[in-house]
């Protein structure tokens, strides 16, 4: 029997990360609880890392547009650093139209089944 030793990651985009030092670059403890968590389901050493050029909002408002960005960006495998910070209003735009463009496709359907 054969016992594969995988190392995991966990990489922390934080659009509102404060700047490291080398004394403060330790990790939030939630993340250290989320690795807990990984190890009783998957044995192997879980480390968590800071996405260094990861995009920094502006403000303390837009944590969910950069939040949802940053998902789409991964999943699409766009570059983080195409986020524009000058078009966050537009982006929170696009997210209300998607979000009411799905619940208004969803009424339909009811409607016609």
């Amino acid at each position: 029997m054969y016992r594969l030793r995988i190392s995991k990651h966990i990489y922390i985009y934080d659009s509102m990360r404060p700047p490291r030092s080398s004394r403060s670059d330790g990790v939030y403890p939630e993340i250290t609880h989320i690795g807990e968590y990984l190890w009783n389901y998957i044995e192997t050493d879980w480390y968590a890392k800071f996405v260094e050029d990861c995009p920094q909002q502006p403000d303390i408002t837009s944590c969910d547009v950069y939040s949802l960005k940053f998902v789409e960006h991964l999943i699409r495998g766009f570059d983080l650093k195409a986020i524009d910070e000058s078009q966050i209003l537009r982006y929170r735009r696009e997210i209300v139209v998607q979000i009411y463009k799905k619940q208004f496709l969803e009424v339909i359907s009811q409607v016609v089944n």
